[in-house]
């Protein structure tokens, strides 16, 4: 991923985790009373600021024409925070500006905005024992992040645009907005619904793609499906999701999955979840085909130490070289140690394989990746931050081949006012 999404949505996350904290704990951010005591909504606003010098050695994201250069960016941010007896939600917006030394045609401008509404005792007061949530992710970037990076996977935001495939350098807007629903059937067997539209769209390029095209790419899903507590540590759901995929190049298709999952809390610290089903591609025309989907996870978390597992297999939309579906494999670690009172330590690792599903297209790419960091506290509320991330993407398409490397180390100062 690039670094500036790296700084820019970790940063916008830690500061909407620090305002829920303080708003848990009774106060908000201007040491106004909680709404639980005053019936009032309490709004938090933290702002921030991330300033970097960046060094990266394929800023193009090709194989024939790369080219390196020294970055500096600026990336504002600010979390609103809402909480009322009615409803309670976080809207994250930021920008990343970036001046590069060497190719000042590839200066940009870019943002990033997160929004998770929960409308439970709103609808409550109509529909008894239905809970309502809406979410959105928007980014506009020249470099899209091949992986979601932890703090963007941990605030729940999709992955469907980011499972290792790494597009030459061009601009590029990629939303998703979703409305997930629960109904409580019985004291412990609730019915689940979720609606999301995401779509991908690309503008002005700055290099040619070793193969294909850009493509802009659209995808809707509809799951549902029945959730059942068995115990105090252990859940079921048998679900059901149909989606629809359509490019501007390429061939459309829809899919058919049906899941059976388990979600089970071994310990306070510790808990995990495992998957597995079959999922129908369809395309608009041709032949279909049927694939084996799964999911896993594991995640442990003790004080500020952490440590986290995620794997996934599906049936994803392709949106480089041509649109068609894919299979695609993906697993993700990720882990943070404090060192010292002021100094911790985080990383994450990669891996992404995608191969097209049906036989009419020969596309397949694999890619690998990591990220290590240290910060270190200055000053309360300002940290320094050392960051080097390392990606390695190949793609084959129709017997020819493409790969390539880059490297990316980063020096910031952060800051977060509370």
């Amino acid at each position: 991923m690039a670094q500036d999404e790296y700084l820019g949505r970790g940063q916008a996350s830690s500061s909407g985790a620090a305002s829920t904290g303080e708003g848990e704990a009774g106060e908000g951010v201007l040491g106004t009373p909680s709404a639980e005591v005053t019936g009032a909504p309490v709004l938090s606003v933290v702002p921030s600021v991330a300033v970097s010098e960046t060094y990266d050695s394929n800023v193009l994201n090709v194989a024939g024409q790369q080219k390196d250069d020294y970055v500096t960016r600026i990336t504002p941010q600010v979390a609103v925070e809402l909480k009322g007896r009615l409803m309670s939600g976080t809207l994250r917006a930021g920008l990343t500006g970036a001046v590069y030394v060497n190719n000042p045609d590839l200066d940009y401008i870019g943002m990033n905005g997160g929004l998770n509404l929960n409308l439970d005792n709103v609808v409550n007061r109509v529909v008894p024992r239905l809970k309502i949530q809406l979410s959105d992710f928007v980014t506009y970037t020249p470099q899209p992040p091949a992986f979601l990076n932890p703090e963007a996977r941990a605030g729940g935001q999709s992955d469907i645009f980011a499972r290792g495939i790494q597009v030459a350098r061009a601009d590029s807007i990629q939303n998703t907005s979703a409305i997930t629903g629960s109904y409580t059937l019985l004291p412990r067997i609730s019915l689940n619904a979720r609606y999301a539209y995401s779509f991908m769209k690309f503008f002005n390029t700055f290099a040619t793609p070793d193969a294909g095209t850009f493509v802009d790419t659209t995808n809707q899903s509809a799951n549902i499906g029945v959730q059942t507590a068995v115990t105090h540590q252990d859940n079921f759901n048998v679900s059901y999701t149909y989606a629809l995929s359509s490019f501007s190049q390429g061939t459309g298709f829809t899919s058919h999955a049906g899941t059976l999952t388990w979600a089970h809390r071994f310990t306070p610290t510790l808990s995990g979840s495992l998957a597995g089903g079959a999922t129908a591609a369809v395309p608009d025309s041709g032949a279909s085909s049927l694939n084996f989907t799964s999911s896993a996870s594991l995640n442990w978390m003790q004080g500020k130490t952490h440590v986290s597992f995620n794997f996934s297999r599906a049936i994803t939309p392709s949106y480089a070289v041509t649109g068609t579906a894919l299979i695609s494999d993906t697993v993700s670690v990720s882990a943070g140690y404090p060192l010292t009172p002021r100094l911790s330590a985080s990383g994450s690792a990669n891996y992404g394989q995608n191969g097209s599903s049906f036989t009419d297209v020969s596309l397949s790419s694999y890619s690998v990746g990591g990220t290590v960091g240290l910060s270190y506290a200055l000053l309360p509320g300002i940290n320094a931050n050392l960051i080097y991330n390392y990606n390695h993407f190949k793609q084959d398409f129709q017997g020819a081949s493409s790969e390539f490397d880059r490297h990316v180390a980063t020096v910031a100062i952060s800051s977060v006012w509370r």
